[in-house]
């Protein structure tokens, strides 16, 4: 039968924890919707003969209000105990009219049947009964943590909260407002201008909500909602973790379970900015965040799609491709474990899921596997189409490039002026229309790469190369030609020489100030003005740093950057010696597999395909540039008419706008309130916010992974050789800040990443050595191409050495030798 709440025995475990929860709120005073509760008796004996459920919901329904809705909850022994939280291990079904409570509680023990195993690995099927509770609809939702167990030293528990429906603050769908608390007051630690939300009302309907509001609105339930957690806390005798909801100005308290303990094997939210953090460095401008958070979704979805994922699973994966990169204290990073959940169902994904992150060159990340996974039917659809397209790539690439050079011939360096905000905006909609026409070749290819590449590894180190060639996979590398980065490093140079062939010109960019140089060399140096705005008409959607941000002019954009950027590095530019280095890996095949013809076209044909793959990647990574220059010129002429009609204060404001907010002409007039706050939170980013490389995300909080303590007393330290040779030299360690301001000339450059902009310092470089990346990137390749001798994924090296001490690196082993230190 179906007991109402006043029926219950408190100490009878076989309602479950999240019922004993209800009763220890109602036992202690606090508000709680009316419920009923079908036992765990009751539920194996519908199990086992299911329509008698009709008869005992029949009597139910006719004692009920006929109208209400009702939330169908689960409440079992394995949910919300003190040693584990099984939090929605079965599900909840909400807004049930109670003429479909019936369907809703079958739906519920089917999914409780269907159960084998969860999150935590140790399902165990007992305890299980149903909730049926009166559903409120709120005006606000939200979660407490009586303590913040996760930081010994924090003395303030954690709130969250969201507006309307509590579902989108759990499942992460809309961002919540957090704050902490010690005594009774709330102190906010995140401020964004609005926060959306979902409000059921004769169906769903979206809502937004002021920070302004929200915190209004909250304020005077503060000191109630505080007292009630540490209450609980008290009578629980162990932290808490409390959801509520606020209707007509009234706490509902909804569900209350201990804060279990974390073991250090259980499974964390990774968020990683190792990789990402070379294009977009530092503190990024809403307008950067929001638009590359937006491209990443809409890209990858299209390609999953594309494969031949169905609806179904594209639904249940939608939270994951919805958050492959996510914004933290204004910094962007990968959330590293949706990536490799994504990578996990698709063909080869329990080892591409796990390689991901060693590719990328980050650390190793263990990730709980995704709830949703292709049937057998759809993963075979997904092999074929993926295998297919392989086939059938040069006719996909094709079609990719036909696509993009019709939309850079129209739009590329167009500034857009005279053009009205809503004409702007349906300009923008209408490029990413054309744009995303065909994501495919780029993201295909990088799946490609990254397939036959560890396949290629893998390989190699059980074959007998290994041996006589341990710097083979390294060097088949060299001299894959046709690079767009490469053509570019080649031809700063040869400007460079051409400036130093002439004393009188060399002379002109030495004495001269930028801006001078900019406005008469055209007339003074005809020729050279000419290689300069040819250099500029083809590789100027670079810069020096930070290339992809929005709020980063790139050459074209500002011409006298690349005048300045010229200046700054001209006196310290010399020609180099360096001498391309190749291998005919064809022959070394011959001779090393002369009788096995089989493993020899095996190796040949992989090696191939890996390095078309390599190339294309590499070239693709200018092409985004060129994309993201159009589009930011389309973004540059909002600003200009935002600032002239009034709606902005002043030139750039534009930036702290996210990009659907901008290209929305009917939030106009509420611009300059958005942008006030935005400000104020960029500034305390800047101020106070030291980021990690790597974040934990859990109960509400990312917390800073913490980085192994640097041995300085190490004289060797060991990365990743992606250039062979063996050089010594003066350490010189740069920075985005200082990249512009130290000596280079001839010395080993050192740092925690290479930005693709840094190009100058391949010209200058004796040899380079990385903390961060992987023998596929960007540094790695130039360097490779330019024959620098260079080591990359050298861990803690920016740590280890400082400016001045003299080392030794060996580009094919991947070794740091401190030869002098600085007081030696």
């Amino acid at each position: 039968m179906i007991k109402h709440f006043k029926e219950l025995d408190y100490t009878n475990k076989e309602y479950g924890g999240k019922t004993n929860g209800l009763l220890l709120l109602k036992s202690l005073g606090f508000i709680v919707p009316d419920f009923y509760v079908i036992g765990n008796n009751v539920v194996q004996s519908i199990i086992k003969t299911p329509y008698i459920l009709e008869d005992i919901a029949h009597f139910w329904i006719h004692t009920v209000d006929s109208e209400k809705l009702w939330a169908i909850r689960s409440s079992a022994n394995e949910e919300d105990g003190t040693q584990y939280s099984y939090a929605g291990l079965f599900s909840t079904e909400i807004n049930i009219h109670t003429s479909q409570v019936v369907d809703a509680i079958k739906s519920l023990i089917d999914k409780y049947r269907n159960v084998e195993f969860d999150a935590y690995g140790t399902m165990k099927k007992e305890g299980f009964s149903i909730i049926i509770q009166e559903m409120i609809s709120p005006d606000y939702s939200g979660v407490i943590f009586s303590k913040n167990i996760l930081d010994s030293n924090a003395k303030h528990g954690i709130i969250n909260i969201i507006p309307g429906l509590g579902e989108y603050l759990v499942s992460g769908k809309k961002q919540a407002c957090s704050g902490h608390f010690s005594t009774n007051t709330i102190t906010w630690i995140n401020s964004q201008h609005v926060y959306d939300g979902v409000k059921y009302t004769n169906g769903k309907h979206d809502i937004s909500v002021s920070f302004t509001n929200l915190t209004k609105d909250i304020k005077p339930h503060e000191t109630t909602l505080i007292q009630g957690a540490l209450k609980l806390e008290k009578e629980i005798g162990m932290p808490v973790d409390i959801e509520f909801c606020i209707s007509n100005n009234t706490i509902n308290w909804l569900q209350v379970r201990p804060i279990t303990t974390k073991n250090s094997s259980d499974s964390q939210i990774v968020y990683d900015n190792s990789n990402i953090g070379e294009n977009y460095p530092g503190i990024c401008m809403p307008l950067t965040t929001s638009f590359v958070q937006f491209t990443y979704s809409k890209a990858y979805a299209e390609v999953i799609t594309y494969l031949g994922m169905n609806k179904k699973n594209m639904v249940k994966n939608e939270h994951i491709i919805q958050n492959l990169v996510t914004v933290i204290d204004g910094a962007l990073y990968y959330n590293l474990t949706s990536w490799q959940q994504i990578l996990y169902q698709l063909p080869f994904g329990k080892i591409t899921s796990k390689l991901y992150p060693v590719l990328l060159g980050m650390e190793s990340a263990e990730f709980p596997k995704p709830k949703a996974k292709p049937n057998i039917i759809v993963y075979l659809k997904l092999l074929y189409r993926l295998i297919a397209s392989l086939v059938f790539f040069k006719r996909i690439k094709k079609s990719y490039e036909d696509n993009y050079n019709q939309v850079f011939h129209d739009y590329l360096g167009k500034r857009f002026e005279g053009y009205t905000h809503d004409e702007l905006s349906q300009t923008y909609h209408t490029v990413i229309i054309r744009f995303s026409k065909n994501w495919i070749a780029p993201l295909l290819n990088g799946f490609y790469t990254m397939i036959f590449f560890s396949l290629l590894k893998k390989i190699f180190k059980n074959s007998r190369l290994a041996t006589s060639h341990p710097n083979f996979i390294n060097d088949i590398l060299f001299s894959q030609g046709d690079i767009v980065s490469v053509k570019l490093v080649r031809e700063l140079q040869n400007l460079f020489y051409e400036i130093h062939d002439s004393k009188e010109l060399l002379e002109y960019f030495k004495t001269n100030e930028a801006d001078f140089i900019l406005k008469n060399i055209g007339v003074d140096f005809p020729k050279c003005h000419e290689t300069i705005s040819n250099y500029i008409s083809n590789y100027g959607v670079r810069c020096d740093s930070g290339e992809l941000k929005m709020e980063i002019e790139n050459y074209q954009e500002n011409p006298l950057k690349f005048i300045q950027f010229i200046k700054n590095n001209i006196q310290g530019f010399s020609e180099k010696s360096n001498t391309n280095f190749s291998i005919d890996y064809k022959s070394i095949l011959n001779t090393k597999y002369k009788y096995n013809v089989f493993k020899k076209c095996i190796l040949t044909v992989l090696i191939t395909i890996t390095l078309r793959r390599i190339k294309d990647r590499e070239n693709y990574r200018f092409v985004r540039s060129q994309t993201f220059s159009i589009i930011r010129f389309i973004f540059r002429a909002i600003d200009v008419q935002l600032l002239a009609d009034n709606l902005i204060c002043e030139k750039g404001d534009s930036l702290y706008l996210k990009y659907n907010e901008l290209v929305d002409t009917t939030i106009a007039k509420d611009y300059k309130e958005i942008i006030a706050q935005r400000k104020k939170d960029i500034l305390y980013y800047k101020q106070h916010t030291k980021h990690a490389n790597r974040y934990f995300y859990s109960y509400g909080k990312f917390l800073p992974a913490e980085k192994s303590a640097a041995n300085k007393s190490l004289k060797t330290i060991t990365g990743t050789g992606c250039c062979s040779g063996i050089i010594t030299g003066k350490v010189i360690i740069v920075t985005p800040e200082t990249i512009s301001k130290v000596p280079v000339k001839d010395a080993i450059i050192i740092a925690e990443y290479f930005e693709p902009g840094w190009i100058n310092l391949f010209a200058q470089a004796k040899g380079l050595v990385s903390e961060k990346g992987n023998i596929l990137s960007h540094t790695a390749i130039l360097c490779r191409e330019m024959g620098i001798t260079s080591i990359i994924g050298a861990k803690n090296i920016t740590s280890i050495v400082s400016n001045g001490m003299i080392v030794q690196i060996n580009g094919s082993t991947g070794e740091i030798h401190i030869i002098k230190q600085n007081n030696e």
